[in-house]
């Protein structure tokens, strides 16, 4: 049987995976990244009780970013664009 963590277990769990997206953030962040993010947050909360909200990403400041552009076909009509999941500068 498991036991339940101490908040001071809680709140170096929490440090440990802030730092450890921050030593490792990509190019690009996608959902996923963010909901680490979000899970780190909530682990420091849980842990101090402290409220975290000032500090998440709302989903509004997350937007595609476009990483190429190229015509179709040989008449130049018409254009292909491909967009990355989302843009680091959340």
């Amino acid at each position: 049987m498991m036991m339940p963590m101490t908040s001071d277990q809680q709140w170096n769990l929490a440090w440990s995976k802030l730092n450890a997206l921050k030593s490792n953030l990509p190019s690009e962040i996608d959902q996923g990244h963010v909901q680490e993010y979000h899970d780190a947050l909530k682990l420091l909360h849980e842990a101090s009780g402290q409220d975290i909200t000032p500090f998440e990403i709302p989903p509004d400041r997350l937007r595609p970013a476009i990483i190429g552009v190229q015509r179709r076909g040989r008449s130049g009509r018409g254009v292909v664009v491909q967009i990355s999941s989302f843009e680091k500068g959340v």
